[in-house]
């Protein structure tokens, strides 16, 4: 199935979202999704019988009305759209303790939970979620066996980027990581692009001295190597800035503004819609949103704080969004 371009004729104006005191996190993750043409195409021939699906319908055909109307009519289509991420967010928590009884939102969440928490309420709409589902193989290679011993695939919904590992055995890891590099880089062309780039498809790493070979039996560390095996049309990568202390790092992502892919004889490019930011600690932060809009311009979407801005990832960079442009 081939995936859905970027649209531009589905881009919206920006319009900011009315923050109740709790749903920054909500308002800047559901501005990212709303700059993803194939998250919106998608919602429009959505079921309204899922009503957070319905509500967000409502949202994106208010957006559209706002393109068509006078001057006279526009301050009332504002006042319509920012107070609906209010309702979205109140149906989605909704039909989440519906699902789930222990499910609660207590406070401030962060955008990665909310965007799942969205995927989590609209469950039954996998045309929908397979826009952010991508695959990886993740492969182990043992030392003892001399040989790769396991392969396995993943899925996930979104790109966790982890600081780069600094750690006693990583020099003996790297060295092997060389002797792979030449194969892997001819199979998937990768030697040209950018660093975050390189990344996202092939991750080295390893597993700790506790694991067990599942050939051999013995315990000892594994190399480990993941490599992307499908893209989606949305790729929401996160940068993780908090350590296994809930301690946030100052971690500036070269985040680029396209990204590149090697698909079946043709190559995929991906340029950035959204970024999410975030300042302060986990308690008692706030999120916002930089996103792109109709007339291809990016704008500080904070709340219903509208203004003009440009793509350029800070240490405040939590997420970057990408959507497939074209092959």
């Amino acid at each position: 199935m081939d995936l859905i371009k970027y649209n531009e004729k589905l881009c919206f104006s920006p319009v900011g979202f009315v923050n109740n005191g709790v749903i920054c996190y909500f308002n800047s993750m559901l501005q990212s999704l709303l700059s993803c043409t194939s998250f919106i195409e998608k919602v429009l021939a959505g079921s309204d019988n899922n009503p957070v699906i319905k509500y967000l319908k409502e949202l994106i055909k208010l957006h559209l009305e706002l393109l068509k109307v006078d001057t006279e009519d526009e301050k009332n289509i504002k006042n319509k759209i920012q107070s609906m991420s209010v309702i979205i967010w109140k149906v989605m928590v909704l039909v989440n303790r519906k699902k789930n009884s222990n499910f609660a939102f207590n406070g401030q969440q962060c955008a990665s939970e909310g965007f799942n928490h969205l995927l989590e309420s609209i469950d039954e709409c996998w045309d929908i979620k397979n826009l952010f589902t991508h695959r990886y193989n993740t492969n182990l290679y043992c030392f003892d066996c001399k040989k790769w011993v396991s392969s396995v695939d993943n899925i996930y919904n979104i790109f966790t980027v982890e600081p780069e590992m600094n750690v006693n055995q990583l020099e003996k890891f790297n060295e092997f990581d060389k002797k792979e590099e030449s194969i892997f880089n001819k199979l998937y062309d990768i030697g040209e692009l950018e660093k975050l780039n390189k990344y996202m498809i092939k991750q080295n790493s390893f597993v700790d001295a506790d694991f067990k070979c599942p050939k051999c039996n013995n315990k000892g560390e594994k190399y480990k190597l993941n490599y992307l095996v499908m893209v989606p049309e949305i790729l929401i990568v996160m940068s993780k800035k908090y350590d296994n202390n809930l301690e946030k790092k100052n971690i500036n992502m070269d985040f680029p503004e396209h990204l590149s892919f090697k698909g079946n004889d043709e190559i995929l490019k991906y340029g950035a819609v959204s970024q999410i930011e975030h300042s302060g600690n986990l308690n008692s932060g706030h999120y916002w949103s930089i996103s792109k809009r109709k007339d291809g311009k990016w704008y500080i979407l904070n709340d219903v704080n509208v203004s003009e801005s440009e793509f350029k990832p800070t240490e405040n960079t939590y997420m970057v969004v990408y959507h497939v442009l074209e092959k």
